[in-house]
């Protein structure tokens, strides 16, 4: 579980969630790469905050810290990392292009769930 730093209020300074998102992408990133067959070839990042949240939350916790933590454990990476964000109600799932998984081989790294 996440610390809720921001839920249910307004903030201006969300650098809290700067470092939040880093542990997220490490934890992430420790249990994704062991379950692949072989290199990342393509990967990106999003967010779901619920409905105590506002939009900049997700965007806080993607940027600019997570895309580190993710990058570190395949060696770099030079292409930026594409994210997306979303408010969603009670009980939303992430969202997933099937071309993207397709081509990919089912090797792509998200970051929702």
């Amino acid at each position: 579980m996440w610390p809720r730093t921001c839920a249910g209020r307004f903030a201006e300074d969300l650098s809290a969630l700067f470092d939040v998102g880093f542990m997220l992408g490490q934890a992430l990133m420790e249990r994704v790469l062991p379950l692949l067959d072989g290199p990342a070839v393509s990967y990106g990042k999003g967010a779901i905050v619920g409905v105590d949240g506002d939009l900049g939350h997700g965007h806080a916790l993607l940027h600019p810290k997570l895309g580190k933590a993710m990058r570190d454990p395949i060696g770099g990476g030079q292409a930026l990392i594409p994210s997306a964000a979303k408010v969603g109600a009670a009980a939303a799932r992430r969202w997933t292009s099937r071309s993207d998984t397709r081509a990919t081989r089912g090797r792509s790294i998200t970051s929702t769930r």
